[in-house]
């Protein structure tokens, strides 16, 4: 439904309110499937396997976004932009038609009894507030950050190459075929390194693309791609690290807040990176977000450090 307003929108106000729709689609799935698959894994005893199998699902994903995103400026050299919306809302119907004909899944039961939706709220915020719960969270909205001014900032850095800005769906789609292959390891990523040691990597990446971006914004492109590229490994495990730690009966509200949180990181970082970039110029801006970089790692550390004991 987003996607149709946003090939109908003819005015700025049209375009918020596919956002919204957009968001609100997306607030009704987020959490939900990440919980509905580990509970289906743990049922069978494979919930060890979780990271593999969501890295599995997100690389096919990855793949479909890819090929969309390339397939778009083809479409603009023969239509409207509205065009590719439309497109993208006649798939999604027929995608909700193929949905509605599969079987529900048997209702996850809780075998205390049903609670609240604030109760359920107010144990994923106590939850994510636990102090290692939160260094993880600080820790994974640093590579969250650095993919969001990626985005922000690809146009100009396609220009500063030399390049047409008109090609940004095909450099897109790049990246997403880079991070559909990097999902395909996540299963086995956490053999060669703990997930505090890939969030660490992430954010040493991030920190110095922004720190090198200060002087030059040649930089930019080839080192954010990389904390980019940590997401899909990192992701899978953040979510297996809240589900291991929480009861079925919040599961997917904890996982919902988590994810609300990181939306929360992608919203403020495009906006106020945008805000900054229009006030201070490029290079004010990539000084602000290393400063961010480098903060949210001291305390996503600090707070790791204050409850490590019982990390397992």
């Amino acid at each position: 439904m987003g996607f149709l307003v946003f090939g109908l929108s003819a005015s700025p106000f049209l375009l918020l309110f596919a956002y919204l729709i957009w968001g609100l689609g997306d607030t009704f799935i987020s959490g939900t499937d990440s919980a509905l698959l580990f509970e289906k894994l743990k049922k069978r005893g494979d919930e060890d396997q979780y990271a593999q199998y969501e890295g599995w699902l997100n690389a096919g994903a990855l793949v479909v976004i890819a090929t969309t995103t390339a397939l778009g400026p083809l479409l603009l050299l023969w239509t409207s932009l509205a065009v590719p919306f439309i497109l993208t809302s006649v798939f999604g119907v027929l995608l909700i038609i193929l949905a509605l004909s599969l079987k529900e899944p048997e209702k996850l039961e809780d075998e205390e009894s049903e609670e609240s939706y604030a109760s359920g709220f107010k144990s994923a915020i106590g939850i994510i507030t636990t102090p290692m719960v939160a260094g993880i969270v600080c820790l994974k909205a640093i590579p969250e950050m650095s993919l969001a001014i990626l985005l922000l900032t690809l146009p100009q850095t396609l220009a500063n190459y030399g390049l047409d800005t008109y090609e940004f769906g095909w450099w897109m789609a790049l990246i997403f075929l880079l991070m559909a292959a990097t999902s395909i390891f996540a299963g086995h990523a956490i053999k060669l390194f703990s997930i505090w040691q890939w969030l660490g990597l992430a954010g040493a990446a991030s920190t110095t693309a922004f720190i090198l971006s200060t002087g030059s914004s040649f930089w930019l492109f080839p080192l954010c791609v990389l904390p980019a590229l940590f997401l899909p490994v990192t992701e899978p495990h953040v979510h297996k690290f809240l589900a291991d730690r929480t009861d079925v009966a919040y599961r997917a509200t904890t996982l919902s807040v988590a994810n609300a949180t990181m939306s929360i990181v992608i919203a403020t970082s495009i906006f106020g990176g945008a805000w900054i970039m229009d006030q201070f110029g490029f290079f004010t801006a990539m000084r602000i977000f290393a400063l961010a970089t480098v903060m949210l790692m001291l305390i996503g550390f600090s707070f790791w450090s204050i409850d490590r004991q019982h990390y397992r």
